[in-house]
């Protein structure tokens, strides 16, 4: 079983915009293959950080799972709609 990366193909020309880009891991000029990593290492490296917690996607302060189930209980409790 012959390794996908070894595998030969034709590449598309580049935009002028994207060629002078370089890859967000290690500083390299992009591959069109990997865009917008140079190499499926980087690419691999960077999945590997999302995986591992080493970025974070911004969000709204974490909640206690208690504060939330008190709060659906305290909400039960005082809707009169509900038998």
């Amino acid at each position: 079983m012959t390794d996908p990366d070894e595998t030969p193909r034709t590449e598309t020309p580049v935009p002028a915009r994207l060629s002078a880009a370089r890859c967000p891991v290690c500083g390299k000029e992009t591959a069109a293959r990997y865009r917008p990593f140079c190499s499926r290492r980087c690419a691999d490296v960077d999945l590997s950080r999302w995986f591992g917690g080493g970025y974070v996607v911004a969000g709204h302060e974490q909640v206690d799972p208690e504060e939330i189930a008190d709060a659906i209980a305290a909400g039960e409790a005082t809707d009169p709609e509900r038998p």
